[in-house]
């Protein structure tokens, strides 16, 4: 595993967690779908690391990542 992208999704995970945690919870019915949210959002940006925006633009990637996740069924 590349420590760079390890390292890469660690601080991107603590700058914005609890933002994309909030977004999730304002947004859906149900304490376990907020988590389902937050999980599936990080884990794509897992899967997707090396294409994550420098910074702040981190974030707005993220929020656009998880809107879509939770309109799914």
């Amino acid at each position: 595993m590349d420590d760079n992208r390890v390292a890469t999704f660690e601080v991107v995970y603590g700058e914005t967690r609890d933002r994309i945690a909030a977004y999730a919870a304002r947004r859906c019915d149900s304490p376990q779908y907020t988590a389902h949210v937050v999980a599936e959002t990080f884990t794509i940006a897992w899967r997707r690391v090396d294409e994550l925006p420098p910074e702040q633009e981190a974030r707005l990637w993220l929020y656009g990542v998880a809107r879509p996740v939770r309109r799914r069924p």
